[in-house]
């Protein structure tokens, strides 16, 4: 069995702790006031017309074939 290099698998352990970091939700919480919200609103605002179109597209569907 080959012996753990600590310093190397430290260095990679606090490589993945900083990327964990820069995870969106987790830097969002941490930068509240770098968010630009009209990013967010903007994302909102698509999700809701994706939703939208998801809805209407079965009723969209049954009119056709009527």
């Amino acid at each position: 069995m080959r012996a753990i290099d600590r310093t190397k698998w430290c260095s990679r352990f606090r490589d993945v702790c900083r990327l964990a970091m820069m995870l969106p939700d987790i830097w969002k919480q941490s930068h509240p006031d770098a968010i630009r919200w009209y990013h967010q609103e903007e994302s909102n605002e698509n999700a809701d017309r994706k939703q939208l179109r998801a809805t209407r597209r079965p009723l969209l569907i049954n009119q056709l074939k009527t």
